[in-house]
């Protein structure tokens, strides 16, 4: 799984990837997705899930200052 990320990142990034000590923003992204198993990553990044979310800890009044 992870040489196959790897040479994704590599394909469109034109560097190599590195997991041991990543730097860049696009490294840290792929190193958040492949290692963070935070269940609220997953719920905040579903545009649907995310509004159910916020609704249930602030309430409906949150719901205008969201972006459609």
């Amino acid at each position: 799984m992870h040489e196959d990320e790897r040479q994704r990142f590599k394909k469109i990034h034109g560097y190599e990837l590195n997991l041991d000590n990543p730097k860049s923003f696009n490294e840290k992204v792929v190193f958040k997705k492949l290692f963070d198993r935070d269940p609220l990553l997953v719920v905040t990044s579903d545009k649907y899930r995310v509004r159910e979310f916020i609704r249930n800890r602030i309430g409906w009044e949150a719901e205008n200052h969201l972006i459609p």
